[in-house]
Formats: structure tokens, C-alpha cells, sequence
């Protein structure tokens, strides 16, 4: 799987240093409406009854799912930005990005969301507090009227057992296993003891491998934390590595010469590693896709399709 994601993103990035940018941002605002088709579709099975959230990919876990849509709402940001949508179009689909991400009940994509979308435009307008402010207020109350709402109170509990739980670790260093997250405090555990025992070069790659050297008394699990999962795997030679080429990977989308382009690939990268805190999903398709025309736009001019950048 990495090889093929590796290899992926730099055919992507290949691509997108010879397409011009019309055909980009065609192809990045088709992806766009698509995420908006799915999770419509996930909104109205599970307004039917026909399943318990609004999740649209059944074989991927809930929180799969909200990562795949937290990785493309910078993308939505960006062609309201350029004028590529309409306010009410804009609108519609912002409506149905939040919905979905509601009605899947997921922690990891409120937070993501919420994150993701704040930082946007304190990337962008910073320094603009008339246009800053209004949005921010705007997205809050959005966020605080469906939170209150009947849909949201299952959520609000969720974040307050949340919050339970942060406090009985602070204060008494473990759960109790009637507390809803001791399945994940304790996977958390688990992979702490694995990085202590394979310090240097980790289980090795693979579940498999994982799961031999996992010691926890309930289902067995990576840690829902790419941090430490992924220490426990490559030990510390091997996770050093992953992360300079993280560091590397990040120092390309730092070149990327238009500011529109440079602020959204910025974003989906800090968003993605806020939410590496509480999933491993680095291995995920779309990710590397989506890294793979960030490195891509790293090599073009501002305003044309002419690369100064080969691979």
C-alpha cells in the first residue's frame, strides 16, 4: 500500500505540472460536487431509515469517511474563492458537508471540520478582520444551531463523555471499563507497551504484525492515533523517516507559487495531521491524490500551465 500511494502521488503530481489550470480546478471542483453527491445520498438513507448515520461508503469505518470529506472542504473554500460556484451553490453544498458530518456522529469530524475551516480563513484573511470576523461568527452559529438541535444533542453527549474521559486520565490515570472510550484509552495503552518493548525498529509493517505483540483485554486494534500506531510499527528508525518525508512533502507545498492554490493545499496538510491525532488513515487513497497535486502545483508558473519544476 505505501509503494502504490508513493507511487501514485507522483504521477499525479507528474500530471498536474503539465495540465493548465483551467482543467485543475474542472477536475478539483467535479471532485467537489461528487463528495457533495455521496454524502447527500448518505443524508437521505439515513433520513429513511434505511441505516443508522449518514455514512455513504458502508465498507469504511464512520470516521474513514468524515476524513475523506474533511479533505476536500479546503477544496469547496477554494472554488468559492475563485468564483467557480455561486453563493447559493456554495451554500448548499457547505449545508450538506455539515449535515453529513453530523448525522455520521463522529468526533474526529466535528473537530476536523471545525478545525479545518477555521484555519482557512485565518490563513486567508488574517489581516482582513471585516471579512474574518463575520465569517467566523457565521460559521459558529451554524455549528452551535445544529449542535442544539435534536440531531445534535447525541453528538453533544459524545464530546462531553469526551471530556469525561480526558479528566479520569488526567486525574486518575485510567478508565473504568463502563466508560464509553476504555476500548480506545486501552488500545492506546496497548501500543504505548508495544513502543517500549520494539523501541528501535517497531512490529513491522502490517496489522498482522501489530496485533502479534498487542497485549489489551478487549478487541484487538491499532490504536486510533496514527502517532502512536505507526511508532509502534516502524520504531523510532523507521517513523523518524515517515516523518522527515512528511517534513519534506510539506516544504513542497510551501513553493507553490499562487496563494489561492498555496492556503488550500496548506490547510488540507494541517488538517490531515490534526487528524492523524485521532485515526491512522495516512494510508488512505485520496490522500495521496490529493498530496500528489499539491507536489504538482509546486512546479507551476502562477498564472499558466508551464512547469518549472520536472520530475
Amino acid at each position: 500500500m505505501w509503494v502504490v500511494n508513493i507511487y501514485a502521488m507522483f504521477v499525479v503530481s507528474y500530471v498536474v505540472v503539465k495540465i493548465p489550470y483551467e482543467i485543475l480546478l474542472s477536475i478539483l471542483k467535479n471532485l467537489v460536487f461528487l463528495i457533495v453527491i455521496c454524502a447527500f445520498v448518505g443524508i437521505f438513507k439515513y433520513i429513511i431509515g434505511i441505516q443508522s448515520d449518514a455514512n455513504f461508503m458502508p465498507m469504511m469505518n464512520r470516521n474513514g469517511t468524515v476524513f475523506l470529506v474533511i479533505l476536500t472542504l479546503p477544496i469547496l473554500l477554494l472554488i468559492r474563492d475563485l468564483g467557480l460556484i455561486n453563493f447559493s451553490s456554495f451554500s448548499a453544498c457547505l449545508l450538506i458537508y455539515i449535515l453529513n458530518i453530523l448525522l455520521i456522529k463522529s468526533r474526529m469530524g466535528i473537530l476536523g471540520f471545525i478545525f479545518s475551516y477555521l484555519i482557512y480563513y485565518l490563513f486567508k484573511y488574517k489581516f482582513k478582520l471585516h471579512i474574518l470576523i463575520p465569517s467566523v461568527l457565521i460559521f459558529i452559529g451554524l455549528i452551535l444551531a445544529f449542535l442544539y438541535s435534536p440531531i445534535g444533542n447525541y453528538l453533544l453527549y459524545r464530546l462531553e463523555r469526551t471530556m469525561t474521559s480526558v479528566n479520569m486520565i488526567i486525574t486518575e490515570g485510567s478508565l473504568s471499563p463502563e466508560i464509553g472510550d476504555y476500548r480506545r484509552f486501552q488500545l492506546i495503552v496497548g501500543a504505548v507497551e508495544i513502543i517500549k518493548s520494539n523501541l528501535l525498529f517497531g512490529t513491522g509493517v502490517g496489522l498482522e504484525n501489530y496485533l502479534e505483540k498487542l497485549n489489551v483485554n478487549v478487541i484487538p486494534a491499532k490504536a486510533h492515533n496514527f502517532y502512536l500506531s505507526y511508532l509502534a510499527e516502524f520504531g523510532i528508525i523507521g517513523f523518524s523517516i515517515l516523518i522527515i518525508f512528511l517534513i519534506v512533502l510539506w516544504s513542497f507545498f510551501r513553493k507553490i507559487p499562487d496563494k489561492n492554490f498555496y492556503i488550500t493545499f496548506q490547510i488540507i496538510f494541517l488538517s490531515a495531521i490534526f487528524m492523524f491525532t485521532m485515526n491512522e488513515y495516512i494510508t488512505f487513497p485520496l490522500l495521496w491524490v490529493i498530496w500528489g497535486i499539491g507536489l504538482g502545483l509546486s512546479g507551476k508558473n502562477r498564472y499558466s500551465g508551464e512547469s518549472n519544476y520536472a520530475l
